[in-house]
């Protein structure tokens, strides 16, 4: 009997330590271009990523 209280305290421990696990801090980032320019990644739109996310851009200017 003295097994199975230690038992479930365990598993009470284990889905507590899962229930607080902190949710991830997310950003959107917005990505718009002006006349003449274009985004090609990762494109114009919205975008949410994960706090800490490196993000590469790359812009292409029109000729001229």
């Amino acid at each position: 009997m003295k097994r199975v209280g230690i038992l479930l305290i365990a598993i009470a421990l284990i889905a507590a330590m899962v229930a607080c696990s902190p949710t991830p801090v997310q950003y959107t980032l917005s990505i718009s271009s002006t006349q003449g320019d274009v985004v090609d990644i990762p494109s114009e739109g919205a975008f949410t990523y994960d706090a800490g996310t490196v993000v590469d851009l790359v812009a292409t200017p029109d000729a001229g």
